[in-house]
């Protein structure tokens, strides 16, 4: 994706912006962390924090949706694991 991706740091600092955003908005100054709920009806019901709608809408928008959609996934994850690699 790397080489596709051409503007892989101005859109970096784009989700930065938006996170620290949603951080300055909170009391705690913390970002909300991701919750999975459990399935109701064989339905996945999903709480999704402000700041990822934020980055999901962000790209979507710049991108269109399936572009947008990989970019803000590979930024969420990116910075949920801070770079490193999940075993």
């Amino acid at each position: 994706m790397t080489k596709d991706w051409l503007v892989k740091k101005d859109d970096l600092d784009a989700a930065a912006v938006i996170i620290n955003k949603r951080v300055a908005m909170r009391e705690d100054h913390m970002i909300e962390p991701l919750d999975l709920m459990l399935p109701f009806d064989n339905e996945e019901l999903i709480d999704i924090p402000d700041w990822v709608a934020d980055i999901a809408e962000y790209f979507v928008e710049k991108y269109g949706i399936e572009k947008g959609e990989q970019i803000a996934n590979h930024i969420i994850m990116k910075y949920l694991t801070a770079d490193q690699t999940i075993h």
